[in-house]
């Protein structure tokens, strides 16, 4: 191990080294370097520091449209004591996501039919919070996702940030057709989190149950539900909030 005795030995640090080469990130550790901060000190910042450029990336690329940039916890309305019970449901889960990121447990904003309830605004709140923790964060919509894996040899790059990202936001799921080449293509991403313990929050109009029922696929040899190993595995750790009611667009005419 490598003894660290000047600013100049900080780049034996291999957090040190991965930001900007003798930019601003290098400059304010080297500042707590003199300033008497211990190494781990020093570690952890450059971890910081190098999640808040990765996550302004990813605000930018995130896929928050302007409307929703706007959804946070604090602008939520529970209008009724349900919404109130799911509110508090989707902060919890907010304020664990430092160790929800590392076990991978995610969360399902059910609608039972209901739109216009709040669920898409609570998912959204939970990316707009984790990007303020400087967690990145991807948000896209089944539509949107289904245009990704469809062209996967164009997207490349999208379909590996659907993977790879810290947390991943998949808005109404169900919306899709469930097509085998979808299926796979569902399943792939899935499973890949599933093995890396890294958390999905899904938002769909129906209910588990229903979701399943989608992903019953015709075959020649019958009715095959290929969907099984998909909630599966979004199921063995999982935070299940109900998001029913009036339609609040409606409700503010």
């Amino acid at each position: 191990m490598v003894t660290i005795e000047s600013e100049d030995d900080l780049i034996y640090l291999e957090e040190f080294r991965r930001l900007d080469d003798g930019g601003a990130g290098q400059r304010e550790a080297a500042e707590l370097f003199r300033k008497g901060a211990s190494i781990d000190a020093i570690r952890s910042f450059c971890k910081g520091y190098e999640n808040r450029k990765i996550a302004e990336e990813y605000k930018k690329e995130a896929n928050l449209s302007k409307r929703f940039q706007k959804r946070t916890f604090e602008t939520f309305d529970p209008y009724t004591g349900e919404l109130e019970t799911a509110l508090n449901k989707a902060k919890k889960y907010a304020e664990l996501l430092p160790e929800i990121t590392e076990d991978g447990t995610n969360i399902i904003f059910e609608g039972h039919g209901c739109v216009g309830t709040g669920k898409t605004h609570l998912a959204y709140a939970i990316a707009n919070y984790a990007l303020d923790l400087a967690i990145p964060t991807k948000v896209v919509n089944t539509t949107q996702l289904v245009d990704a894996v469809s062209y996967s040899s164009l997207d490349k790059k999208i379909k590996k940030s659907l993977l790879d990202v810290p947390l991943l936001v998949i808005d109404d799921l169900g919306k899709e057709c469930g097509y085998d080449w979808l299926l796979f293509e569902m399943y792939g991403i899935l499973n890949y989190r599933y093995e890396c313990c890294k958390p999905t929050v899904i938002t769909t109009e129906d209910t588990i149950s229903d979701l399943r029922q989608h992903y019953m696929v015709k075959t020649e040899d019958g009715i095959k539900d290929r969907g099984k190993s998909i909630f599966s595995r979004i199921c063995e750790s999982v935070v299940i909030v109900s998001v029913q009611g009036e339609d609040y667009r409606l409700r503010k005419k």
